[in-house]
């Protein structure tokens, strides 16, 4: 049995939860889910600018002929690329984030208003998979029920 929830349970370390699925299979069970986190202006810049980075990706797409540019070229390009798919830089993981991004809008205006003062920018992935463990503590729980429903899930 498993059975889909794909609801935001609280708040830990700066972390967002997301319980996607609780599951038993034959007393196999768990819960299963991810967690997001602020994505910083500084963070993007840094990575914009971290040149060590891209002369690796460079040094890989010239080594296995997925490029003739030259390095500079290469980094415009990569941006520009990773601009136009709607990232904030070449590496971008933007999984879970449109996901997320609808959760929070269906959520009451006083927990959206919270999850939307923790960025000013986007959110970007921790975790995902077995991402709960039993009495995990939050330090914001926005829905007791799917504390309970972890627990049940993820017992020892």
């Amino acid at each position: 049995m498993r059975e889909v929830i794909n609801e935001i349970v609280g708040i830990k370390d700066d972390e967002v939860f997301v319980l996607e699925t609780v599951f038993d299979d034959n007393g196999f069970k768990g819960a299963t889910g991810y967690s997001m986190r602020p994505l910083t202006q500084s963070e993007v810049d840094d990575r914009l600018d971290d040149a060590e980075y891209y002369r690796d990706l460079w040094k890989q797409a010239v080594k296995y002929d997925q490029t003739d540019l030259g390095l500079d070229e290469f980094v415009q390009e990569a941006n520009e690329e990773a601009e136009l798919n709607g990232l904030y830089y070449c590496g971008d993981d933007d999984s879970f984030r449109s996901e997320f991004e609808d959760l929070i809008k269906e959520l009451p205006a006083k927990q959206r208003k919270k999850l939307e003062s923790m960025t000013d920018l986007s959110w970007t992935v921790c975790g995902c998979g077995r991402h709960f463990q039993k009495n995990m503590k939050f330090d914001t729980v926005f829905n007791k029920k799917l504390v309970d429903l972890i627990n049940k899930y993820e017992e020892e």
